[in-house]
């Protein structure tokens, strides 16, 4: 499918519009239906069951009977089926771009199977993206990419490696910079100069950003424009692509990040003819946005030029900070209230951008530091009740200016970042109050 761009501008326009001006928050999950409470992988009874689960493809996609049941319990919801579905749904195009083929050798030894192969990726996510957009949802997508120096190596194949992270080697850093002034050129435009590694890189990430395309056309056949989030998180340390792997000076490093999403860009869209993505950045959290004098909004984007983005937004982790803090529940409820004062910072730099949380997570699954090991899950000792007074106050100071939308990060067994019902009565009285201040669909 050959894309128009300016059938595509206009959509993206309308897209943006409609973020801007919704009167509330919109609500979103991350990979909703690839966690039945978080815990359950598609397809499967457990993550590491190969057995087929048969259910309704209804349920299947949205979730119903896990919805249903968590709203009619906190009196949100009517016995007749109602439902609140979300406004966004996130997912990873990780399953589409780092997944495999299925003919490859070692296929049959995958412990976890339902979205480790490309094709059954890009149709299933296709067909569940599709269900949503029908009902007025839309799509987010993030891209945990692997290492360009991996190739096309599984993580099976690559026991105890982290994918994502750098080896912190000269070599790399030559890497990514021949990758952030070259990734959009044609190999016959490759300067000769570029060593195997080098070019086998550039390769690698055309390729992926060929994946990306396909996954993205097969939305435009079904009239889907997504947001996408390529590179989220790069103020940070734990990614081969954050900015400061680029060059010891951090003036140039940033000015090679920005050419790399840059020219990822100009790739998907001139070469590839991809226009309808909505483009988003969104650094995490940082402990230097903590300081007095801190210009929030220059400290915000390092690493792009904001007009080049139509998209803000602000991953929020209190955990990514608590090595410099103590991680206690007014500790987190301080990283969440310096998130808000981002935000509202943004929205009045930029009026004309949707602003919000790309990912919002609080970690209620886990223990932190000085927290109280014998205490419930949800419980304040355990940080429960971290949202209750910013969220349902309306944001106090920085109500003029809250997030335009908000997606909470739930997407794994061990990953429990969304409030659920039947933890603790701290944990449901925050359940009831989110769907009461988030707009729905």
């Amino acid at each position: 499918m050959k894309q128009s761009p300016a059938i595509w501008q206009s959509r993206r326009h309308d897209l943006l519009v409609q973020m801007q001006h919704n009167g509330a928050s919109w609500l979103g999950f991350t990979e909703p239906t690839l966690c039945g409470r978080a815990g359950v992988r598609l397809h499967e009874k457990d993550p590491a069951s190969k057995e087929a689960e048969q259910v309704s493809t209804s349920d299947l996609i949205f979730n119903k009977a896990e919805y249903a049941a968590e709203q009619l319990a906190l009196g949100i919801a009517h016995e007749s089926g109602e439902i609140h579905l979300p406004r966004l749904v996130q997912y990873d195009l990780a399953h589409v771009v780092e997944g495999l083929p299925e003919t490859r050798a070692r296929a049959s030894e995958d412990e976890q199977h339902s979205f480790l192969h490309r094709q059954q990726a890009i149709e299933v996510l296709t067909e569940h993206l599709a269900a949503y957009h029908k009902e007025g949802t839309v799509p987010v997508l993030v891209w945990h990419a692997f290492h360009p120096s991996h190739g096309d190596k599984s993580i099976y194949e690559m026991p105890g490696i982290d994918p994502f992270a750098a080896t912190k080697t000269e070599e790399e850093r030559e890497l990514l910079e021949s990758l952030a002034k070259h990734i959009h050129l044609p190999p016959a435009a490759w300067p000769a100069a570029l060593t195997d590694s080098q070019r086998q890189g550039l390769e690698t990430m055309q390729a992926k950003l060929q994946r990306i395309a396909i996954f993205a056309n097969a939305l435009a056949e079904e009239e889907i424009t997504a947001v996408f989030r390529p590179y989220h998180e790069a103020n940070g340390h734990w990614f081969w692509w954050a900015i400061d792997r680029f060059s010891d000076n951090p003036n140039e490093a940033a000015e090679l990040f920005w050419k790399l999403w840059k020219n990822s860009r100009i790739y998907l869209e001139e070469t590839c003819g991809i226009y309808n993505l909505v483009y988003t950045w969104s650094p995490n959290i940082a402990g230097s946005w903590f300081k007095e004098d801190a210009d929030l909004v220059s400290l915000y984007a390092r690493g792009i030029h904001p007009d080049a983005v139509e998209i803000l937004g602000v991953d929020c982790y209190s955990n990514n900070l608590s090595a410099k803090k103590e991680a206690l529940l007014s500790h987190r409820r301080e990283v969440l209230m310096k998130g808000l004062e981002v935000i509202a910072s943004l929205r009045r730099a930029f009026p004309d951008k949707p602003v919000g949380f790309t990912e919002l997570g609080l970690r209620y699954h886990e223990l932190l530091k000085d927290d109280e090991p014998s205490a419930a899950m949800g419980q304040p000792a355990r940080g429960g009740g971290t949202l209750n007074e910013p969220f349902f106050k309306r944001f106090s100071k920085f109500a003029n200016y809250a997030p335009q939308f908000t997606i909470f990060w739930r997407n794994e067994p061990h990953s429990l970042e969304f409030p659920l019902a039947g933890l603790s009565p701290e944990m449901e009285e925050e359940v009831r109050g989110m769907y009461a201040y988030f707009e729905t669909v």
